[in-house]
């Protein structure tokens, strides 16, 4: 796989800015369709049609193939000994692996694109306390959060559908899923989908972002069941100080 660096951008200005529920709602439900895109679907910009893939800027061999590896499969390359409280007995590989990525990342250029994070929760009791702060509120605009291991986000909300259907006929749809909104300021890997133009932005570890707003939408999937889907917007934390909680909903602390 050849990794290349994203240097156009979609004219997402549609999408951009804060909207009210009423809009939240609507987006999402012309996104979960399945009756094509909404007209308002994101307009890509002229520059689309000539799109010219570049090699990273000064990416070396080991830093390409540690993009490779987390594109690959970030949970086992590296999330999931970020994500523990207790690394691993090879601490120093994860560590390794941490630092070569990080600095393969900042050679990639930050996108000022809208990027989006949907997160299941359903059958899944680590983020059950994610989702009891949302229902009390403690998690709501002007809440921090940290991240403790590298996040993946799509550039296209289009991918979001799947969180919308019926897997097989009978079934209950997803459930409680939350889905994340940042506008700009996330490192951009090139295309790395099978969707045309979907690309991924990445949320470094330790960093510390703002709750703009939340809000909890009812939308029907395509059997027609209703499910709760959690809409979080996210944004660049201006204040500083210690972030309240990580993106499992834990109180932040610093692991030893």
């Amino acid at each position: 796989m050849k990794i290349e660096a994203n240097r156009v951008c979609f004219d997402d200005s549609y999408l951009r800015g804060r909207l009210s529920h009423h809009e939240n709602r609507t987006l999402l439900e012309a996104i979960f369709s399945f009756h094509g895109f909404p007209e308002h679907a994101i307009r890509l910009s002229s520059a689309i049609d000539s799109l010219l893939y570049r090699q990273g800027a000064d990416l070396t061999p080991a830093e390409a193939e540690a993009i490779e590896s987390y594109v690959g499969n970030s949970w086992d390359y590296i999330n999931q000994f970020l994500a523990m409280s207790e690394m691993s007995d090879q601490k120093w590989l994860v560590e390794d692996r941490k630092t070569l990525l990080m600095q393969a990342l900042d050679k990639l250029p930050i996108s000022p694109m809208t990027f989006y994070r949907a997160t299941r929760t359903m059958g899944l009791e680590w983020y059950q306390t994610l989702v009891d702060r949302l229902e009390n509120g403690s998690i709501s605009a002007g809440t921090t959060l940290k991240s403790r291991s590298f996040l993946s986000f799509t550039s296209s909300p289009y991918a979001l559908r799947p969180f919308a259907c019926d897997y097989v006929a009978g079934a209950e749809p997803e459930d409680g899923c939350i889905i994340y909104r940042i506008e700009g300021g996330l490192r951009s890997i090139s295309k790395v989908s099978a969707n045309e133009f979907e690309y991924e932005g990445i949320l470094l570890p330790d960093c510390t972002v703002s709750v703009a707003q939340t809000e909890k939408l009812d939308i029907p999937s395509r059997s027609g069941k209703t499910r709760t889907v959690w809409f979080v917007q996210l944004e660049e934390d201006a204040r500083g100080g210690t972030p309240a909680f990580d993106f499992h909903g834990n109180p932040w602390r610093e692991w030893a």
